[in-house]
């Protein structure tokens, strides 16, 4: 098994992952509910009585500092309105004295309670630091069962007694709540017996809903996955459905197929490269082996002129060569470039020296204009190698009108050289890609007057590594201008 193989045996597929994130959610869901809504319910109603208590002392308490309440008839309101049995004593010189009591029928805890009691209550609340003290009990009332006089023991209830000390007016009071509630033992085992079923259809509703979200996310990617593997394979005529039913897929086909446009016509310029190097290299190579065969089969023929044919398409066969390892080092990042302040007017000019030949020889007007000298911080090397190759281009490009004009213009602190013939043109829809490698507006392939055709591409990668602006303005019919722009650096003079 290779490790492609074990890595994706140890994947999941996103239906499982799904299936199981959603079981797993389910569970803890129910889970939850079944510790809050079950298990805890009882101690959840027994803080809700408690809270009731607390309430009912909070306001009886309010009612002993208020010398117009008649505690009897506050006492019976809250008895009555919480169920509970409610006995306020008054505390001085260490004995209790009844002052307010409400009587409700029932076995409750402080009705009949002893003073021995009393006392440990208000003990047990005095050491508290907020003088409140809750105990809790079980009750188990008896009835008479029969005419024997035999006794059962009904349901078990459970009761609060409640002690709160009071401070009002110099003197203590005790307030004494009780109440007797039946626990909720039925309730939860019936809540039991029914959440049973309720996580039986929940956890199958769950994985109901969870195969079929599953398979309507999973298809689609599915789908998308298997155009993806034949992209892959170097399939590029492949075609992606444009809507899959979720916005984030839709947006991955679409990607998926924009990709492949861009990856077909990368292949294509790649075969264009291919076939025009190799035309490129053919043809010097084919010149330099048959000049040399006429020399050495054909006395008198080794002249000067043949000669200079040899050295003329090896030094071509050399720029071609070098201007493939400059393009492959560019656009590898391998290219480390010396920044230095530098005259660029100056450099300029004298790159213009190197094309006096095809003023003389081929007729060209080729002129520079420039209002003013200009430092900039560059590659000089480099940057001259930018401008050889754009006037090389518009060399090549100038038709039968052999005008090339270079024009240096300043604004917004940055200097702009401009190279500009006036050949045939582009169309507009082929500047985006005439920056490519061996990339030919007519699509037929011939031999540069001058440089090797990859120049463009050259001036693309160096610009780009200087973080220049540069563009092209083309019309059909006009010519074309190839521009860029570098910062100006102020000028220095050394003392």
């Amino acid at each position: 098994m290779t490790n492609k193989e074990g890595r994706k045996s140890k994947l999941r597929s996103l239906k499982w992952k799904l299936l199981f994130s959603l079981a797993v959610f389910t569970v803890v869901v129910l889970v939850v509910v079944w510790v809050f809504q079950i298990l805890l319910l009882g101690r959840f109603y027994e803080s809700a009585k408690l809270r009731e208590l607390d309430r009912a002392a909070d306001d009886l308490s309010e009612s002993l500092t208020d010398p117009r309440a008649d505690l009897g008839v506050e006492a019976a309101v809250y008895a009555e309105e919480y169920q509970m049995y409610v006995r306020i004593f008054c505390h001085e010189f260490g004995a209790m004295e009844e002052i307010a009591a409400a009587h409700l029928t029932g076995d409750y805890y402080i009705r009949n309670i002893s003073s021995e009691n009393i006392d440990r209550l208000y003990s047990m609340a005095k050491a508290e630091k907020n003088g409140t003290y809750a105990e809790r009990r079980t009750v188990k009332p008896w009835m008479p069962d029969g005419d024997e006089g035999t006794v059962v023991t009904a349901d078990e209830k459970k009761e609060i007694v409640f002690v709160r000390i009071v401070h009002s007016g110099g003197s203590e009071y005790v307030v004494m709540l009780n109440m007797i509630y039946t626990p909720l033992n039925a309730t939860v085992s019936t809540l039991n017996n029914q959440f049973v079923w309720i996580c039986g259809i929940v956890i199958f509703g769950t994985l109901i809903f969870a195969a079929i979200l599953s398979k309507t996310i999973v298809e689609p990617i599915t789908r998308v996955n298997a155009q993806a593997k034949k992209l892959g394979e170097g399939n590029f005529d492949i075609e992606l459905e444009k809507d899959m039913g979720y916005l984030e897929i839709t947006e991955l086909s679409e990607t998926l197929d924009y990709a492949a446009s861009e990856l077909s016509r990368t292949e294509n310029l790649r075969r264009e490269l291919m076939a025009n190097i190799s035309h490129d290299l053919r043809t010097p190579l084919t010149m330099i082996s048959g000049y040399g065969e006429v020399m050495r089969d054909i006395p008198g023929e080794n002249t000067p002129e043949n000669i200079q044919v040899i050295i003329d398409e090896s030094t071509h066969l050399s720029e071609l060569v070098s201007d493939l390892l400059d393009l492959s080092k560019i656009q590898s990042g391998n290219v480390r470039y010396s920044f230095d302040v530098f005259d660029l007017t100056a450099a300029v000019g004298q790159a213009m020296d190197r094309y006096k030949k095809f003023k003389v020889h081929e007729g060209y007007s080729i002129e520079f204009l420039s209002s003013e000298h200009v430092n900039v911080k560059a590659d000089r090397v480099r940057m001259l190698q930018v401008v050889y190759n754009l006037i090389n281009n518009a060399i090549n490009y100038s038709g039968d009108v052999k005008e090339i004009r270079v024009e240096q213009t300043l604004r917004n602190g940055c200097v702009r050289i401009a190279v500009s013939d006036r050949g045939e043109g582009i169309a507009p829809e082929n500047l985006p890609d005439i920056w490519d490698r061996y990339y030919k507006v007519d699509r037929v392939h011939r031999r540069a007057t001058v440089g090797t055709g990859l120049g463009l591409s050259i001036v693309k990668g160096i610009l780009e590594g200087h973080n220049a602006r540069y563009g092209v303005e083309s019309a059909l019919g006009y010519g074309s201008t190839f521009w860029f722009e570098l910062p100006v650096e102020e000028n220095k003079e050394t003392e």
